[in-house]
């Protein structure tokens, strides 16, 4: 029995998060805004897909991954890929945002439904 519940366990613990819903995050480049409003779907596959809206610009597409509680994603807006890394915690992420050779970092929450 023990085994059986400790097998159960890592199965539960080794689930990717889910990021499927609406979300605001805000970030910072190098003393430049950058607020997404993003709808995110995720997968059985822990593909991550979705629409952003970049600084109140046309929407656009993104694609990226979710492992554990990690996730990556991309997009390109303005001629201008930008790549976020970060993690989820409950309903917060927080991360690192990486575009033309800069850094920055960002955070942001699921909007409640």
């Amino acid at each position: 029995m023990r085994l059986f519940m400790l097998v159960l366990s890592t199965l539960f613990a080794a689930a990717d998060a889910d990021l499927s819903g609406k979300w605001t995050i805000s970030g910072d480049i190098v003393g430049n805004a950058v607020t997404l409003n993003c709808i995110f779907q995720q997968n059985a596959e822990a593909k991550l897909t979705g629409k952003c809206t970049v600084n109140d610009m046309e929407p656009t597409d993104i694609a990226g991954d979710v492992k554990d509680a990690e996730f990556k994603f991309s997009f390109t807006t303005a001629g201008y890929t930008l790549t976020y890394t970060g993690t989820l915690q409950s309903d917060a992420v927080k991360g690192s945002i990486a575009v033309a050779g800069v850094t920055g970092t960002f955070s942001g929450t699921r909007v409640k439904q």
